[in-house]
């Protein structure tokens, strides 16, 4: 268990700030011409076990480029009527006739499931696997949770067995956001993790994500902070934007995971419904979004361009970093994945050289200061279309909101802020490794 480090008082303490990116199913290739190009920043990436036959050379060079890769079983998604008949049937250790049931973890770690999942994570060489979890509809009391913590246990059994003894497990926690939020008793439900074989507690909510408002937001932070005696270091799976800078700010979690454009939220709304299931997770034919720089909205192409024919509207949105995007607007559309990569990294990487007793008012002060001018010029254009003026002033009036509760936040959270967890996040994981 990572050791808790209390700062002494005026001590420039930086505690390190995990990020990990979520690979996905449909941007790989892109990503892969990135990583080669030197413009995919990370050392720590999550890798779908849904898409193996075609990432496979693309693991191997993250791999060989001192990079953690991550495996993410996907077993809560082929454990559900509505997702296990689409993209992820795929997966070696799919069933095409059902989703997985109980039955299919109870032979421990000789299991086909779990024996699977081991050989897979071996032969692939990774760093990690994300547990073999299902989502906890029902809440802590749901009887797959214990069934989830044995299968944890036969996994680390499994991946011994079979050679993988440096191979570390990450347990995937998803639950309603509720269950965080509303529960009290939500630490004394999570201790049997705390005897798990496990470095990290990856936290994915459903129905939370960048866009949350904030009560969400100001209830989740709450319910995170109540499982920190926990002592495992927690990372907030599928959150982005300013909701997933202001948990590490504010001390609530020690790292975050998203994709690059995406997985930025999590929903769980279509998981149980049958009808559902071939176009379950399904992302194609989705429009190209891309975020305002310094703001968590995200625009199409075309909105862009509306705004950069507004005399004062190309400054608001386009690319200052030439190091990113030479040619500013221009290259920020053509190459959106590079831009979105580099400005995500240099978020986090501005906030973990804050001092971690500074970290929330820096986050109030001055990302959120900035993002406010930023929305409310953006809200003063007239575009001429009417739709986007809309979303322009619905960004302002959210962005305003959440500031003002994000400074309550700050201060309500001190104590999260001055006691951190140093977090043994992935990337830690292989620095101590000597690697």
């Amino acid at each position: 268990m990572p050791a808790e480090i209390i700062p002494i008082p005026g001590s420039p303490l930086r505690s390190s700030l995990g990020s990990v990116i979520r690979v996905g199913n449909q941007a790989h290739r892109r990503l892969q011409d990135l990583r080669a190009e030197g413009r995919l920043p990370g050392e720590a990436l999550i890798v779908d076990a849904s898409v193996l036959s075609s990432q496979e050379s693309f693991i191997g060079a993250l791999r060989d480029s001192g990079a953690e890769v991550i495996l993410d079983t996907k077993i809560a998604e082929l454990s559900e009527a509505g997702t296990y008949k689409g993209k992820v049937r795929k997966t070696p250790w799919a069933i095409e006739s059902r989703p997985l049931k109980n039955q299919d973890f109870t032979l421990g770690s000789h299991s086909k499931l779990i024996r699977d999942i081991a050989q897979t994570a071996v032969k692939l060489g990774v760093s990690g696997v994300l547990s073999p979890s299902r989502f906890l509809r029902s809440g802590l009391n749901d009887p797959k949770f214990l069934s989830d913590i044995e299968a944890t246990t036969y996994l680390r059994e499994a991946l011994d067995r079979e050679g993988g003894n440096s191979i570390a497990i990450d347990y995937s926690l998803i639950l309603p956001r509720a269950v965080i939020s509303e529960r009290r008793d939500v630490e004394e439900k999570l201790r049997p993790l705390r005897d798990l074989p496990i470095d990290n507690l990856f936290c994915r909510l459903a129905e939370f994500g960048y866009d949350a408002g904030p009560l969400v937001v100001a209830r989740t932070f709450h319910g995170i902070a109540r499982i920190h005696d926990l002592g495992l270091p927690i990372v907030l799976d599928c959150v982005g934007g300013f909701v997933g800078l202001a948990a590490m700010a504010f001390g609530v979690v020690g790292g975050i995971s998203q994709g690059i454009g995406e997985y930025q939220r999590f929903s769980t709304r279509h998981w149980a419904d049958e009808t559902q299931s071939s176009n379950a997770s399904s992302s194609f034919g989705r429009p190209t979004r891309i975020p305002i720089p310094g703001l968590a909205t995200s625009l199409k192409p075309d909105e862009f361009q509306k705004i950069a024919a507004i005399h004062a509207g190309r400054r608001l949105i386009a690319c200052g970093d030439r190091d990113c995007c030479p040619q500013g607007l221009a290259s920020m559309l053509k190459n959106h994945r590079a831009h979105i990569a580099k400005q995500q990294a240099l978020e986090i990487e501005k906030l973990a050289n804050v001092p971690d007793a500074r970290r929330a008012m820096h986050f109030v002060n001055t990302t959120m200061q900035d993002a406010e001018r930023k929305a409310r010029d953006l809200a003063k254009l007239k575009t001429g279309d009417d739709t986007l003026d809309r979303k322009l002033a619905r960004s302002n009036q959210h962005t305003e909101r959440m500031s003002r509760a994000y400074e309550i936040l700050a201060g309500e959270l001190k104590l999260a802020v001055r006691s951190p967890i140093r977090v043994k996040t992935s990337m830690n994981r292989i620095k101590s490794n000597g690697t």
